[in-house]
């Protein structure tokens, strides 16, 4: 018999590298053959205009220039075909409760969590572009050795750019710098190997290239976004969990959120009880928190209060009615996870009291009114 007993299913992420992981035709074969792909490195590569030619050839050449460590080349590639490739995973249905990156990796991160659009991010990424490119000549050097092996070295222009474990370091340098270190490294015999990359990242050599980045940054129209996809529910002789999946196919949507509400959910992340969960909302031993918990301390802060008819329902009625009312029915059922638009408008959205026409018959009650001030006023004369 099949167990009534709701087992968790595997929680996905998609997570996207930065600069250093690519290599000659990268998913080039997907190209021409994957249509959603396709499709998405040909708009991605349009939106680079000029620059769209170029890296298209340089990523489909079998041997490309030396250019392609280059800043210039890698970082947009990197964002094109890792975005693409995130497209086609997620129109085969996948679900990912969570989407990291590394350097450009959390750019194509942000654009498929819809925090950025891909336009945008193709102008953060062509600005990029435009700002490493004047940085000194320089690069990265993986070293396997700890800290403290290295520690001398780290002066007059090296500098300590990643720890990514006790063992693996990453030195960033201009290049006579770097070149110094590697040959200082090799007489003593510890393993190291150039990153692929033509500039010193993470270190002060590319300051400049940062800071000249960040006015770009701020033009961007950012649209922080929370996923629901599952439900907390409770199980007898096990307590609350978190239920993979969402009541119904319509519960499980992106919401983009306002930015009073990114305030509300960044302070409480910052003041949640730590918990194994990663919850915001978790209860004070780091749980779950019980939806009768807080329907509970609802109640209690309502009290005395003169809002003691405002429940979670009225919250949602609020919300329809307002998109309801600036924008259309169908996007107040999306926003609530409604499958149709009838529940929405039967259940939560207000309509206003509109009484009968009754003009007709209490125009009776004006009736003679016009005599009736005709005799008040009397005749009147004219000059």
């Amino acid at each position: 018999m099949r167990s009534r007993t709701p087992v968790a299913s595997p929680r996905v992420g998609l997570l996207f590298p930065g600069q250093g992981s690519q290599h000659p035709r990268m998913a080039a074969d997907l190209y021409g053959h994957d249509l959603t792909f396709t499709t998405v490195m040909d708009e991605t590569f349009a939106l680079f205009e000029t620059d769209g030619p170029v890296l298209q050839e340089q990523w489909l050449a079998e041997c490309p220039s030396p250019m392609y460590e280059d800043v210039t080349v890698a970082q947009p590639l990197l964002y094109a075909v890792n975005h693409a490739l995130g497209r086609v995973v997620l129109s085969w249905g996948m679900r990912p409760a969570g989407l990291l990156g590394h350097s450009v990796g959390e750019v194509v991160a942000a654009t498929l969590a819809g925090v950025l659009s891909l336009k945008d991010g193709v102008r953060v990424m062509r600005s990029r572009m435009r700002q490493f490119a004047d940085s000194p000549p320089g690069g990265m050097l993986a070293v396997a050795a700890t800290v403290e092996e290295v520690s001398d070295l780290l002066i007059d222009g090296v500098h300590l750019a990643a720890v990514n474990a006790t063992r693996q370091l990453l030195l960033a340098g201009e290049t006579p710098h770097l070149e110094r270190a590697r040959c200082i490294l090799a007489d003593r015999g510890v393993v190291c190997r150039d990153a692929r990359v033509r500039q010193a990242f993470h270190s002060p050599a590319v300051a400049q290239a940062v800071t000249a980045s960040l006015p770009d940054w701020r033009t961007v129209a950012l649209h922080p976004t929370v996923t629901i996809c599952g439900t907390i529910i409770f199980v007898k002789g096990k307590g609350f969990f978190r239920q993979e999946w969402t009541k119904s196919d319509a519960g499980f949507r992106t919401i983009v959120l306002p930015r009073f509400a990114v305030a509300v959910v960044m302070d409480r992340k910052l003041t949640a009880v730590d918990n194994p969960l990663d919850a915001i909302f978790a209860s004070r031993v780091g749980t779950w928190l019980s939806p009768h918990n807080v329907r509970r301390q609802w109640r209690q802060a309502r009290a005395d209060t003169g809002l003691e008819w405002v429940t979670p329902h009225t919250f949602r009625k609020t919300v329809a009615t307002l998109l309801d009312k600036e924008a259309d029915t169908k996007r107040a059922a999306s926003q609530l996870g409604h499958r149709t638009e009838q529940v929405t408008k039967k259940h939560y959205i207000e309509k206003p009291a509109i009484a009968p026409d009754s003009s007709e018959i209490l125009e009776q009650l004006g009736t003679g009114r016009a005599s009736a001030v005709a005799k008040r006023d009397g005749p009147r004369q004219t000059a």
